[in-house]
């Protein structure tokens, strides 16, 4: 059985339908494909576009904030239990003090 993704599509706004195109692979090919002629039966607004690309911003730049704090939290405990796995001659108490 085949969706039919027109029939699915064809309520949605502009701007969704732009979310599909622009993240492609995130949809089945046929989705996208769909969506594309949609978009070419309908009149898309520059402001349209603009805010879909602002979505998508910001949804990296969370991802990459997060990844941060992340990366971040990983880096202190390597440094912390650094002494634990990599015992050495020198100790030095101020890593464990903090």
């Amino acid at each position: 059985m085949n969706f039919d993704f027109y029939q699915q599509y064809k309520n949605y706004s502009n701007t969704e339908l732009l979310k599909i195109v622009k993240r492609p692979t995130d949809y089945q090919a046929a989705a996208v494909l769909v969506a594309t002629q949609i978009l070419t039966e309908r009149q898309v607004t520059n402001e349209e576009i603009q805010l879909v690309e602002q979505y998508f911003q910001d949804i990296d730049s969370s991802a990459k904030t997060r990844k941060g704090k992340i990366d971040a939290v990983k880096d202190k405990a390597a440094d912390f239990f650094e002494p634990v796995l990599h015992p050495s001659e020198k100790v030095e108490p101020a890593k464990w003090v903090n």
